[in-house]
């Protein structure tokens, strides 16, 4: 994942941030570090449709606890997903 850290007093390990595209899905799924609690880290997963020649379709957002996010990004590259580029 790309690292994308800011100059406050984040305790997050690299590894928060990054893209992710499935071409015979036709979809892009964004990771993004969420606000921490006291207790635990979590992650928004941003996807959508991505069909060329139309706008980004209709997003869809859901926060996840950090690992659980991690653990989706090893899985879906294992089925297929490369790392991107920003979509939107």
């Amino acid at each position: 994942m790309v690292i994308h850290r800011s100059e406050s007093k984040d305790k997050r390990p690299p590894g928060s941030d990054g893209w992710l595209f499935n071409s015979e899905q036709e979809m892009a799924v964004s990771f993004t570090a969420a606000p921490s609690t006291d207790q635990d880290e979590w992650s928004y997963l941003e996807s959508a449709t991505l069909i060329p020649g139309r706008p980004v379709g209709r997003r869809h957002k859901r926060r996840m606890l950090r690992h659980n996010a991690e653990d989706a990004w090893k899985l879906m590259q294992q089925r297929g997903w490369e790392q991107c580029t920003p979509k939107w």
